[in-house]
């Protein structure tokens, strides 16, 4: 897949390129000194599957409205000035019949910006019913260096193909000895949750898990 990256001076508003954009291609904006904050009609793009507005100065609230692109692949917004509460969802959890069956988005990146708040456990979804339920295909969760406060939300035991896991350096705090949660970290390829305030850890996750 080709990024379309497009050059426009510092003054440039960010609402504007969106809209310049054709929506089916993926879209980088990334350290192109973008200012202002992200639209709230981004969920206009119906067709994006990659956007990375890393590296620029973006600041205000993640707009909910990302959640209703059902063809995001990765979002990348690391590296801005990003406040405010994590939106109670962030990309689309409607599942695919057709291939690739399950959720869409695979990689999520908005480490290095001055998010708060707990991880809402609306972002993975429900408990999945049924023999053999769709999967979620999140694969990369990083939320490194932020301000989010309270624990790992119990749900994220249902992203099993959820395998690196980046939480260090928040404010998050909690005990870890959940059975499932626990048994769930014990079996990520990469988890990072130093830097932060956690209570009583179960062994198993402090052998995979930096702590």
């Amino acid at each position: 897949m080709i990024l379309l990256f497009v050059s426009y001076t510092i003054s440039s508003s960010l609402s504007l390129v969106l809209r310049l954009i054709h929506a089916s291609r993926p879209l980088s904006l990334r350290s192109l000194a973008q200012v202002g904050t992200i639209p709230e009609n981004i969920g206009d793009l119906a067709d994006l599957k990659v956007i990375d507005l890393s590296g620029n100065t973006l600041s205000g609230t993640i707009p909910e409205s990302l959640s209703t692109i059902s063809t995001m692949v990765d979002i990348n917004f690391s590296g801005n000035k990003l406040t405010g509460p994590l939106p109670a969802y962030i990309y689309n959890q409607k599942v695919n019949v057709t291939y690739p069956i399950g959720t869409t988005l695979r990689s999520l990146d908005i480490s290095y910006n001055s998010l708060t708040g707990d991880i809402p456990e609306t972002w993975f979804g429900p408990a999945k019913l049924g023999p053999f339920p769709p999967p979620n295909n999140l694969q990369v969760v990083n939320l490194r260096y932020n301000q989010i406060t309270g624990d790992i939300p119990r749900s994220i035991s249902t992203a099993f193909k959820l395998d690196t896991l980046l939480l260090s350096y928040n404010k998050m705090s909690g005990n870890i000895t959940d059975g499932l949660l626990d048994s769930w970290l014990g079996t990520r390829k990469y988890c990072d949750l130093s830097g932060n305030s956690w209570g009583t850890v179960d062994p198993k996750v402090s052998k995979t898990c930096n702590m």
